[in-house]
């Protein structure tokens, strides 16, 4: 990657950062559930706690980390549709992620969602990438970290992540039939 490239990307990521950080918050900071995730509720996953003590001992504040986040995947997101399509439709999915301001709203806010969101454009522009076998053991980290965060069901992660390993060793596109199976099974 030359000089250019890196600036291009860098100046996306610093607008895409500051338009989430300027957006207004159509959701308060803390919401119902903020304090069950803050304090450990044993209805709650701890994955989001373990992230806010961590983030917290590392001294960086969780809604910071959340825009970050948001921002790099979107960043990310909008390179990996450039390269597949065009720049006109590169861009109408990035003003239509950022217009709207409900989505970003929740990178401001306590809430397991802002990094579920990061999470799926994480995934869709590693989708975008598929045919090679690198990105999709990404794609397969970033589907299993989803499923880590949002669902109660430890046993759909380790049945996911024996089914992603199976698929890539394969070397089958199969991972979508299996997919579709966890989703009809569990939901």
């Amino acid at each position: 990657m030359n000089l250019y490239e890196l600036t291009k990307k860098i100046c996306l990521f610093l607008l895409t950062f500051f338009i989430i950080d300027f957006s207004p918050q159509i959701l308060n900071q803390i919401q119902p559930d903020s304090g069950d995730y803050l304090n450990l509720h044993p209805a709650r996953q701890t994955t989001y706690y373990i992230a806010i003590q961590v983030l917290k001992t590392l001294k960086i504040d969780l809604i910071f980390f959340q825009k970050f986040f948001l921002s790099f995947s979107i960043c990310i997101l909008f390179f990996s549709i450039k390269k597949k399509t065009n720049i006109f439709l590169c861009l109408a999915a990035y003003i239509l992620i950022l217009s709207n301001i409900y989505y970003t709203s929740f990178s401001k806010t306590i809430l397991t969602e802002s990094f579920l969101f990061s999470f799926i454009n994480l995934a869709i522009a590693f989708l975008f990438e598929l045919r090679k076998r690198f990105n999709l053991f990404f794609f397969c980290i970033v589907l299993r970290n989803y499923f880590i965060i949002k669902t109660y069901w430890n046993s759909i992660c380790i049945n996911f992540d024996y089914t992603c390993n199976y698929s890539i060793k394969k070397n089958k596109s199969s991972i979508f039939n299996h997919i579709s199976f966890f989703n009809s099974k569990y939901n």
